[in-house]
């Protein structure tokens, strides 16, 4: 392994065995072009390289498509980057490539799409992408594609060909974002996705029910959401988090959400419009933590909500219309962190509070009307 770390912009680097080098490090480095001496050097073993922070690199030098062996390819906050150059798709065993927070990127060459062995593609914080290729379907090995804060993305291109690979998709803060891309269904290994902060997006397409293996939802701060479509309910033996904190205009959940038995985590909390959940919510056996934070229009609990045996977590913090507190049962025996604080129509504590057996944090502050 060699790392250079050093404030100059240019560097010379001629250690002993230069040849059968593995790993190469560039980081911190105000470099602006790599080292002429390395276009002179066959790196025939060289597995990893990172420019991670080279926030003066501007090109990537021709030696790149000689790297036949690399694997990893770091160029995040490489911030003065603007183009990856064709010559990439060369690197015919390349796994992972990290090109996040190259804030002058504006696209990735088509030869992308010949990276076959490609796993983990992140453009996190990129922030002057406007568009992926159609080239990107065709990274078949691709697992991981993280779009984060690439604020000018409008659009993901078909990438039903990644069905039997991709797992996790994250388009949070993709602020521009107008809908979410039409082949998603076909994502059949499909676990994670995340598109939290996308405000534009309206509505989650009813064919989620067809990603069998979706672990993970998070649609928090989705501004225009009102309702969940029923076939979320179709997704019962895979989803387990489900995140939608902040959709100020949900009014309610669909019934069907009682169906899914290994769900965990519902994170409700800022949904201010909320004003009931399901009464057979109690179904939900599998569920640990129950965030409704915030939902300042929600008046009641139903009575099942005493059959969450599994439930570990209750968060009512400044639900201030909540006029009845559950009546808590001996069922809730995993209970170990309530919070009541500031239920401004909350006037008494149940009894049954001491059944709690394992309530471990109880907060009741600024309940005013408690007697």
């Amino acid at each position: 392994m060699v790392e250079v770390s050093s404030n100059t912009t240019k560097c010379v680097i001629k250690p002993q065995y230069i040849n059968y080098l593995k790993w190469l490090q560039f980081q911190n480095h105000s470099i602006q072009e790599l080292p002429n001496d390395l276009n002179q050097v066959d790196f025939f073993q060289l597995r990893v390289l990172h420019l991670a922070n080279c926030f003066e690199l501007k090109t990537l030098s021709p030696f790149i498509e000689n790297l036949v062996a690399l694997f990893e390819l770091d160029l995040s906050e490489c911030t003065q980057l603007k183009k990856i150059p064709t010559s990439i798709g060369q690197l015919s065993i390349l796994q992972h490539l990290d090109l996040s927070k190259c804030l002058k990127l504006e696209k990735l060459p088509t030869s992308i799409g010949q990276l076959v062995y490609l796993q983990h593609l992140k453009l996190s914080g990129c922030l002057e992408l406007k568009e992926l290729h159609i080239s990107i379907g065709q990274l078949t090995a691709l697992q991981c594609l993280d779009l984060s804060k690439c604020l000018k993305l409008e659009e993901v291109p078909i990438i039903n060909k990644l069905k039997f690979s991709l797992q996790h998709l994250d388009l949070s803060q993709c602020s521009k974002l107008k809908e979410v891309p039409k082949s998603i269904n076909e994502l059949s290994t499909f676990q994670h996705l995340d598109l939290s902060q996308c405000s534009k997006l309206k509505k989650v397409p009813t064919s989620i029910d067809q990603l069998t293996f979706l672990q993970h939802l998070n649609s928090s701060r989705w501004l225009q959401l009102k309702d969940l479509p029923i076939s979320i309910g179709n997704l019962k033996s895979s989803l387990q988090h489900l995140n939608l904190s902040g959709c100020w205009w949900l009014k309610g959940l669909p019934t069907s959400i009682s169906e899914l038995a290994v769900f965990q985590h519902l994170d409700l909390s800022l949904c201010m419009k909320l004003k009931e959940l399901p009464t057979d919510i109690g179904k939900l056996v599998a569920l640990k933590h129950l965030d409704l934070s915030g939902c300042f229009e929600l008046r009641e609990l139903p009575p099942s909500i005493n059959e969450l045996k599994a439930l570990q977590w209750l968060n009512l913090y400044d639900c201030s219309m909540l006029k009845e507190l559950p009546t808590f049962s001996g069922i809730l025996t995993a209970l170990q962190k309530l919070t009541l604080s500031k239920c401004g129509e909350s006037k008494k504590l149940p009894t049954s509070i001491d059944q709690l057996s394992n309530l471990k944090y109880f907060n009741l502050s600024k309940c005013l009307k408690l007697k």
